[in-house]
């Protein structure tokens, strides 16, 4: 009865080595087949913009300050006012802002493998006050003149705009070039 004992025990381990050496080879498998999904992943977000970060709308306004400033003149020995002027960036960000839009999901495919990419159709709505001259003015007694004004909305990557935004202002069409300043 010893020996029918140990041959049972030592096919059991047998047995045992076999389904371990099984489960080990599945367990790799499935580290690489992981791996290849983050891969894939990867390489479909590469393939469009991956993550998208947006900031503004911002307004970006170049304004010109003129003022005058007494100078001195050594070799007149007198004392004279000059005009200047200066051409500066002002930023201003809306007092509202709202975004409604829609997420939808894709499924994008590599061989067996599978992932979601997502896609956003939106409205960007809001408000702003413009500050008026005064309030621009960096000196006294100065006067302040609007040169341009630029709406940027900053997008971390440009490749997720597929369209081109309309942009709406006051009822009237605004044209949207790529690019910043």
């Amino acid at each position: 009865m010893g020996r029918g004992m140990v041959l049972k025990l030592l096919v059991l381990g047998g047995v045992s080595l076999v389904l371990l050496l099984v489960l080990s080879s599945i367990g790799g498998l499935a580290r690489e087949r992981k791996n290849r999904l983050g891969e894939v992943e990867r390489s479909i977000a590469e393939s469009y913009a991956g993550r998208q970060c947006m900031t503004g709308p911002v307004f970006n306004l170049a304004v010109r300050e003129w003022w005058t400033e007494r100078l001195y003149n050594k070799d007149k020995d007198s004392w004279y006012d000059k005009e200047m002027s200066e051409v500066r960036g002002v930023l201003v960000f809306p007092e509202a802002f709202t975004y409604e839009g829609a997420l939808t999901v894709q499924e994008r495919y590599r061989g067996i493998f599978k992932a979601n990419v997502f896609q956003s159709k939106g409205r960007v709505d809001g408000s702003v006050v413009f500050p008026a001259g005064p309030e621009l003015a960096q000196r006294e007694n100065s006067r302040v003149e609007v040169v341009s004004a630029q709406l940027c909305l900053l997008v971390s990557d440009q490749r997720g705009i597929t369209a081109a935004p309309s942009i709406e202002w006051k009822g009237a069409a605004l044209k949207v070039e790529p690019g910043c300043s």
